[in-house]
């Protein structure tokens, strides 16, 4: 999911001025400006969702492409799915986190309990936690490259298992609400920060 937003002001500007300054200018609002439309989506996201900063980042892009005479900023959300396991997903009798991957002494009593045992989950902070239901159960699980997640098989135990995924950030940052923010943020703030960075080359400051 993207959106484009004309960055008013530029074109009028590259009639008036020294390109290189106005182009300058312009690159320099853009980054600005899309630090503050960044730390404002991730915070409308995380409001809503349990996804922690540092996985939003992954995935919430912008670049700065230049068109004719205009400079085109697009911010795009990327990503059709978070793996199940970022949304806090626990096991009874499975201690798993970024840095390992057990079973507690009452779970190896009982034997292997993947199978047997619930996952739950936080995806939505409003819903509160939540069962993962599927057929077969879902289970916590560390592969052999280190990486853990909520995985279900894909029919019998011969069977090849596959990863769960809750909402991708592409779709979060599509919502309407979230949309309507950032795009509020860049429209509102461009121009000032634009004329600010202009006014600095024109007087010949580095």
């Amino acid at each position: 999911m993207e959106f484009k937003i004309k960055l008013e002001g530029v074109e009028k500007a590259l009639k008036m001025y020294d390109r290189n300054h106005v182009i300058r200018a312009a690159r320099r609002a853009i980054e600005d400006v899309a630090k503050q439309v960044m730390t404002e989506v991730k915070k409308n996201i995380r409001e809503g969702y349990n996804i922690k900063y540092g996985t939003l980042g992954k995935f919430l892009k912008l670049s700065v492409r230049p068109r004719n005479n205009n400079l085109e900023a697009v911010i795009t959300g990327e990503g059709m799915g978070i793996s199940l396991f970022e949304f806090g997903a626990k096991q009874e009798g499975v201690v798993a986190n970024k840095r390992q991957f057990r079973y507690n002494k009452k779970a190896i009593q009982r034997g292997n309990i993947r199978h047997g045992s619930k996952v739950t989950v936080l995806v939505k902070k409003s819903s509160g936690r939540k069962v993962v239901v599927t057929d077969p159960k879902a289970f916590i699980a560390k592969m052999k490259s280190g990486h853990i997640g909520v995985f279900q098989r894909e029919g019998n135990k011969r069977l090849k298992i596959r990863q769960l995924y809750g909402p991708g950030v592409g779709g979060l940052f599509g919502t309407r609400n979230i949309m309507g923010n950032a795009k509020g943020i860049v429209i509102k703030k461009f121009s000032p920060r634009f004329n600010y960075w202009l006014e600095h080359y024109l007087r010949g400051l580095n």
